[in-house]
């Protein structure tokens, strides 16, 4: 049995494992944060290791299915095979992602992240982020996701973690405030990801100009084909193609 305690802004977590009949047991208690919204639940969860990756594919796909009846963007299946390479290559401990949604991309990005890592989601919408705490919870990373509610321009700010990695798909005009807004809390080496950059090109210029142009980034476009519930989205897409812009910090 192995117990580990951790302290760090008002966040206490407790977590046992144990390695018999290859079942990990967790046990998180969480302390809220002043002034922000923090969407966890306590719980104690016993989950056979190789049930694990069924159960997040199993959420994944229900989730694909939810956005394409609800007629709702998602990454979709290739870009995510992309976005989960680079991070198993990056290996980063902690993660920030920009615009939760309903949580396919932070379940995704959790996934891809070695063990102890801890993703920090922020989402502006109540209701798509009780949503998408929910499918965190049925993918099992109550202890490795955090939801936080609010203007990302607001909630940003207050985080106190560096980042390996950051994920933006958001309001497309901000972009580039929210890099700003990160580029103080990250890593030498930190890669972002922007989603929807061939999509919505014109409404984030700047966004690609500064990471493009700026000397702080080496950065390269990846195109990808459109998740089939976001193409009323792509009137600007005559091949139902997007992009994202994959840019890592000098």
């Amino acid at each position: 049995m192995v117990g580990r305690q951790l302290s760090k802004a008002g966040l206490r977590i407790l977590i046992q494992v144990s390695n018999r009949r290859n079942l990990a047991k967790v046990e998180i208690r969480v302390q809220q944060f002043p002034g922000i919204h923090v969407l966890r639940k306590a719980r104690h969860a016993e989950i056979p290791g190789w049930r694990i990756m069924d159960r997040i594919e199993k959420t994944l796909n229900e989730i694909d299915k939810y956005c394409l009846a609800k007629e709702l963007p998602s990454i979709g299946q290739e870009k995510a095979k992309i976005i989960k390479k680079i991070i198993q290559e990056k290996r980063p401990k902690t993660a920030l992602e920009v615009g939760t949604l309903v949580g396919y991309s932070a379940i995704l990005i959790a996934s891809a992240m070695p063990e102890g890592g801890k993703l920090i989601t922020l989402e502006f919408d109540k209701k798509s982020a009780e949503i998408a705490k929910n499918n965190v919870s049925k993918a099992g990373f109550e202890n490795k996701i955090w939801i936080i509610i609010g203007d990302a321009k607001k909630t940003l700010p207050n985080l106190k973690e560096e980042f390996d990695l950051v994920f933006i798909d958001a309001n497309k005009t901000e972009y580039l405030a929210y890099l700003k807004l990160a580029e103080p809390k990250m890593r030498r080496k930190a890669v972002v990801i922007a989603d929807n950059v061939k999509l919505f090109g014109n409404e984030m210029q700047d966004y690609l100009d500064y990471v493009r142009k700026s000397g702080k980034y080496e950065s390269k476009t990846i195109e990808a084909a459109l998740f089939s519930g976001s193409r009323k989205y792509a009137e600007n897409s005559q091949d139902n193609m997007d992009a994202i812009e994959v840019s890592v910090k000098k």
